[in-house]
C-alpha cells in the first residue's frame, strides 16, 4: 500500500545525492522506492542487483546500462575503458564515470536495489567517490538490508543523505488496519489490527503473509487471526516458513510447481520460465530457438495478481523480467532442496542455462550450467565464444569466465589452458605460458590418439593455436627456423574466423622471414592477409595494418611504416577502435621522431599518453618514451623527465611488472642523456635490464652500453666494447638494421673516446649508410656534439652528404641545412616538415590533400600552416607563398628534397 508520508519525505529531500533505505528483509524497501518513483516527475532508472553483480566490471556495465535507458549517450567513454586491454585503475574509472555523469543536465534518480549483495570493495570505493563529489544530476537511491561501507557519517553531517530505516517502515496499527482491509476486502477491527501490528512489529512481509494465510486458517473475526498474530514474529524463520507454506498451499498445484521450479532463477521472464518448466525445449547449440507459447508470461502475471511476492523489473527484447521477493525466494529454494532430487534440480539449471545461452546471456548461462554440473556443455559454451572475445581482446572477461570453473576442470581442458596462455601473453606474463602450453599439448595429443577418425575441425583448431603460440615462443627466443615451421602450419589449420590467432601466426611468419633476411617476403606475408575474403572486417584489417607497420619498423623502412600506420589510423578512427588507433598513433610518432619531425611526433604520441588507459600497456610505455625524447630534443628536459616518471607511475597503477621494468630502464636512459650519470648508474645497481623487441623505438639493450660509455673509465669502456660487439653480431644474425646502426653509432663514440679515430669513422660510416635510405636523423642527433664532430669527417669523405647535413642541422652544427627567415636582423628557422608543407601550399593543395601526401592528419597540417604564418609574419596562404618566393624558400625546399 502507498506510504504517503514516506513518499512525501523522499520527494521533499530528493535533491540529496543519496537516499538510503536500510532495513531487514520484508520491510517494503523496494515497494516504497517504486511508489516514490511513480509519484515523482523526475526520470528514473532501476538496477536490481544479485550476487553475480559483485564484480567491478559487471557492476559498472549494468550501472551504465540502467542510466542509458534514460540517457543513451552517457557512459560511452567509461565503457571503452572497461573494454580496454587491461582494466584501468579504479580512480581512472571513477573519474571517467563522474565526468560523464556531470554532463547530464536533467536531474534523475537511480535505484540500486539489494545493494547488500555487493561485497567487492572496489565497488564500494567507486560509489563512495561518486558521493564525495556527486554529479549534480545523479541522485542515488539505495535499498539494502544493512548499511553499506560508505562514508555515511560524513554524508549525514553535510545533509547529503536522506535515511529511511526500519522504524520508519514499520506499519502503525492504523496502517495495518487499512492494509488488511484492502488485502482481505473485509472490515478488520482495530483490536485485531493492533494485535497484528504489535506481534509483527509492523513488518510488512509478515503482515502480508498473515493476510494471505488467514483465508486458509479461518475467517476474520473468529479469533484465528489473533492466534496467528501471537505466533507471527518477524525474526522467527520457522514461523516465516510456516506462513509461506500456508500461503503456497492455497495456490493451485500448477502454480505451486511453477514457483518452486523457477526459484532457481535470480531473474526470470516468461519464455525462460517455460524452458525451465519443460514447457518448451530450449534446443541445443545448432537447433533453432524455440518459440514461446506465452504460457510462462501468463503464469507470472497470475502470480503477481495473486500477490505472491513477484516483483516486475525491466523489459527488453526477451519480454518483461521479474524476480521473487527475497524472503519468498529463499523459502522456495529451501523447499526445492527438500522436494526435488539433486538430479532434478540440476536438470532445471541445465534447461535454464541452455535458454540463456541461446539468448546471448552467456555469463548467466555459465552459472546455471556449472550449478547443474554440466561442465561439458559449459566448456563448449566458452569455446564457442572465446575466439570472438579474443578477437576483441576481451581478456579480462575470458579470465572471469574461466574462473567460474573448478580448477581441476580447467586443467583437463586444452581450450581453457590455451586461453590462459593467450591471456598470459597479453599481460606479458611470459613465464606462465610454457607450462600451460605444454599441458594443453599433452591433452591434445591424448585426444588425437583416442580418436579413431582423422582429426576434426576442433582438434585441428587447437593444434593451430598450439602452433601459433609455439611460433611466438621461438620468435621471442631469436630462433626463426622452428618459428617459421609452426607459423606456416598454424595458418594452414587455424579457422579464418579465429582471426586474432591467424594474425599472430602471420606476424610470426613475417618475423621469422625477416630474421632470416627475407624482408620482401616478410612484408608480402603481411599484406597477403588483406586478400583473405572471409576476413574483410575493419577490426582485422586495421590490426593487420598495425602488424604490417611493425614489420616495416623491423626492416628499418620508415616510408612503409608511415604508410601502413596512416592507413591503420584512418580505419580505426572511422570505426572508433581506440586501441588500434593508439598503436597507429604510436607507430606514426616513432617514424616522425626518427626523421626529426618533432612536432608531428609529439602530436601522435601525446594522444596515446593522454588516452593511456584505452591502450595496450606496451604501446603506452613506448609512446611515453617517444614523447619524453621529443621533449628532450626540444630542450624541454624537465618535461621529458615528467613523462618518464609518468610511464613508471602508469605501470605501477595497472600492475604490469614487465612494462614497469621497461619504464625504469628508460628513466636511466633519459638520465644519461641529461648528464645525470649518478642516477643512471644507480639504476644499474638496483635493476635488471629488460629485453625489448627491436621493433620498438626504445630498446633497453643499449641503455647499459650508453651508461658505460658515459662513465668513460678504463673498466667501463672495456665492458661497453664487449657489449657493443655482441649487439652488432646479434643484430646482423637476426637482420635488425635499426639495432645494428644504433650499436655502430655507440661504437663510434666509444672508439673516438679511446683515441681510435679511424675505427670510429669506420663504424659511423657504416651506420650512416644503413640509416640514410629512411633518414634516421635522431638516431645520431641524440648523441649531441661529439657525434656532430665525427659526422663532419664522414661528410668530408663524401658519404651520404645530404643526409649527414640534415643530422648536423638537427644537432645545431650546420648553418644552411634548414631554410631560414630573416626578420629585423634575426633568424627564425622553418623546420624540414614546414618546408614540405610550404611547397605543397604553393601547389595549391588542400589541407586534406597535403595530409594524404605527407601521411599525417589534417589537424597536423593546420598546425604546421599556423607555424609557417607566424614565422613568415603573414595571415594567408597566398601571402605565405608570395613571401616564401621572395625569400627564395621554395627553391631551397626543392634543393633539400633533391639532396635527400
Amino acid at each position: 500500500m502507498p506510504r504517503r508520508q514516506l513518499v512525501e519525505q523522499l520527494e521533499r529531500q530528493r535533491q540529496r545525492p543519496l537516499i538510503l533505505v536500510s532495513a531487514p528483509a520484508g520491510f517494503g524497501k523496494s515497494t516504497l522506492l517504486s511508489a516514490w518513483l511513480e509519484a515523482s516527475d523526475w526520470p528514473s532508472a532501476w538496477l536490481s542487483l544479485d550476487e553475480q553483480d559483485s564484480d567491478l566490471v559487471t557492476f559498472v556495465t549494468y550501472f551504465i546500462a540502467a542510466i542509458q535507458m534514460r540517457f543513451p549517450d552517457v557512459g560511452q567513454e567509461t565503457l571503452a575503458l572497461l573494454n580496454a586491454p587491461a582494466l584501468p585503475p579504479l580512480p581512472v574509472l571513477t573519474a571517467s564515470l563522474n565526468n560523464e555523469l556531470a554532463r547530464v543536465d536533467q536531474p534523475f534518480i537511480l535505484v540500486l536495489d539489494d545493494y547488500h549483495v555487493i561485497h567487492e570493495p572496489a565497488i564500494h570505493t567507486l560509489i563512495a567517490e561518486l558521493l564525495r563529489h556527486p554529479p549534480r544530476a545523479l541522485h542515488l537511491a539505495m535499498a539494502t538490508r544493512r548499511d553499506p561501507p560508505l562514508p555515511l557519517s560524513e554524508l549525514r553531517a553535510r545533509a547529503k543523505m536522506t535515511e529511511i530505516r526500519s522504524p520508519d517502515l514499520r506499519f502503525s496499527s492504523e496502517e495495518c488496519q487499512a492494509f488488511l482491509q484492502r488485502m482481505l476486502d473485509v472490515d478488520v477491527d482495530q483490536k485485531t489490527a493492533t494485535a497484528l501490528a504489535e506481534s509483527t512489529e509492523g513488518w510488512a512481509a509478515g503482515l502480508r503473509l498473515v493476510a494471505l494465510s488467514l483465508p486458509n486458517i479461518g475467517r476474520v473475526g473468529d479469533g484465528s487471526e489473533l492466534v496467528l498474530a501471537q505466533q507471527a514474529n518477524a525474526n522467527n524463520l520457522f514461523v516465516m516458513d510456516y506462513l509461506v507454506s500456508e500461503v503456497l498451499t492455497q495456490q493451485p498445484p500448477e502454480i505451486q510447481e511453477f514457483v518452486l521450479k523457477t526459484s532457481i532463477l535470480n531473474r526470470m521472464c516468461g519464455p525462460l520460465c517455460e524452458a525451465v518448466m519443460g514447457l518448451i525445449e530450449p534446443g541445443r547449440a545448432n537447433a533453432s530457438i524455440a518459440v514461446s507459447t506465452g504460457r510462462g508470461q501468463r503464469q507470472l502475471e497470475r502470480i503477481q495478481n495473486a500477490n505472491l511476492f513477484v516483483i516486475p523489473m525491466a523489459r527488453d527484447e526477451q519480454g518483461q523480467w521479474y524476480r521473487y521477493h527475497h524472503l519468498f525466494h529463499e523459502f522456495l529454494q529451501r523447499h526445492l532442496k527438500h522436494s526435488c532430487s539433486r538430479d532434478e534440480i540440476g536438470d532445471l539449471h541445465r534447461r535454464a542455462g541452455e535458454w540463456l545461452a541461446q539468448h546471448g546471456l552467456i555469463e548467466d548461462a555459465l552459472h546455471h550450467l556449472i550449478a547443474a554440473g554440466d561442465y561439458a556443455h559449459a566448456v563448449r559454451l566458452v569455446d564457442q565464444h572465446r575466439h570472438a572475445l579474443m578477437n576483441d581482446e576481451q581478456w579480462h572477461r575470458l579470465e572471469r569466465w574461466i574462473g567460474l570453473f573448478p580448477r581441476d576442470v580447467v586443467e583437463q581442458r586444452p581450450e581453457f589452458l590455451l586461453t590462459e596462455a593467450w591471456i598470459a601473453r597479453s599481460n606479458a606474463r611470459w613465464l606462465d605460458m610454457p607450462a600451460k602450453i605444454e599441458q594443453a599439448e599433452r591433452l591434445v595429443t591424448q585426444l588425437t590418439a583416442q580418436s579413431s577418425q582423422p582429426a576434426g575441425a576442433a582438434l585441428l583448431g587447437l593444434q593451430g593455436e598450439l602452433d601459433c603460440l609455439h611460433s611466438y615462443q621461438y620468435l621471442v627466443a631469436d630462433d626463426p627456423s622452428p618459428s617459421l615451421f609452426h607459423a606456416q602450419r598454424a595458418l594452414g589449420t587455424t579457422p579464418l574466423e579465429w582471426w586474432s590467432a591467424r594474425l599472430l601466426a602471420r606476424l610470426n611468419l613475417a618475423g621469422g622471414l625477416h630474421y632470416s633476411g627475407d624482408d620482401k617476403r616478410a612484408l608480402a606475408t603481411m599484406y597477403e592477409g588483406m586478400t583473405e575474403q572471409s576476413l574483410q572486417n575493419h577490426d582485422y584489417q586495421s590490426r593487420l595494418l598495425v602488424s604490417a607497420a611493425l614489420v616495416h619498423v623491423a626492416c628499418a623502412d620508415l616510408d612503409g611504416l608511415l604508410h601502413a600506420a596512416g592507413q591503420a589510423l584512418a580505419l580505426s578512427e572511422k570505426h572508433d577502435r581506440p586501441e588500434t588507433m593508439c598503436w597507429a598513433h604510436y607507430l606514426s610518432g616513432e617514424a616522425h621522431y626518427w626523421r626529426n619531425e618533432l612536432s608531428d611526433a609529439e602530436g601522435h604520441v601525446a594522444s596515446v599518453v593522454a588516452h593511456r588507459y584505452l591502450a595496450n600497456a606496451q604501446c603506452v610505455v613506448q609512446s611515453a618514451c617517444v614523447l619524453a625524447l621529443t621533449f628532450q630534443a626540444q630542450g624541454r628536459s624537465d618535461k621529458a623527465r615528467e613523462i618518464a616518471d609518468l610511464a613508471v607511475d602508469f605501470t605501477l597503477e595497472i600492475n604490469h611488472p614487465y612494462q614497469l621494468s621497461v619504464a625504469r630502464a628508460f628513466q636511466a636512459e633519459l638520465a644519461v642523456r641529461q648528464g645525470r650519470l649518478a642516477d643512471a648508474q644507480r639504476y644499474l645497481a638496483h635493476y635488471e635490464v629488460p629485453a625489448v623487441a627491436s621493433a620498438f623505438l626504445y630498446n633497453a639493450s643499449t641503455t647499459v652500453a650508453k651508461i658505460l660509455v658515459a662513465a668513460n673509465s678504463t673498466e667501463s669502456r672495456a665492458t661497453a666494447a664487449g657489449q657493443l660487439s655482441k649487439l652488432v653480431v646479434r643484430a646482423e644474425a637476426i637482420n635488425e638494421p635499426r639495432a645494428k646502426m644504433e650499436a655502430l653509432a655507440l661504437q663510434a663514440l666509444l672508439f673516438d673516446g679511446q683515441g681510435d679515430r679511424v675505427g670510429a669513422l669506420a663504424s659511423l660510416s657504416q651506420a650512416v649508410t644503413l640509416a640514410q635510405p629512411s633518414r634516421f636523423i635522431r638516431l645520431f642527433a641524440d648523441f649531441g656534439p661529439q657525434m656532430g664532430n665525427l659526422l663532419k669527417d664522414v661528410h668530408a669523405s663524401g658519404i651520404a652528404m645530404g643526409f649527414v647535413e640534415q643530422i648536423l642541422a638537427a644537432i645545431g652544427q650546420a648553418k644552411s641545412v634548414a631554410a631560414s627567415v630573416r626578420r629585423d636582423g634575426l633568424i627564425e628557422q622553418l623546420t624540414d616538415r614546414e618546408l614540405e608543407v610550404l611547397g605543397l601550399l604553393a601547389q595549391r593543395l588542400s589541407d586534406k590533400e597535403i595530409a594524404e601526401r605527407l601521411i599525417i592528419s589534417a589537424g597536423t597540417v593546420k598546425r604546421h600552416t599556423h607555424n609557417i604564418y607566424e614565422k613568415l609574419d603573414v595571415g594567408s596562404r597566398r601571402d605565405a607563398v608570395a613571401k616564401a618566393e621572395s625569400l627564395g624558400l621554395l627553391g631551397q625546399q626543392a634543393e633539400d628534397q633533391l639532396s635527400r
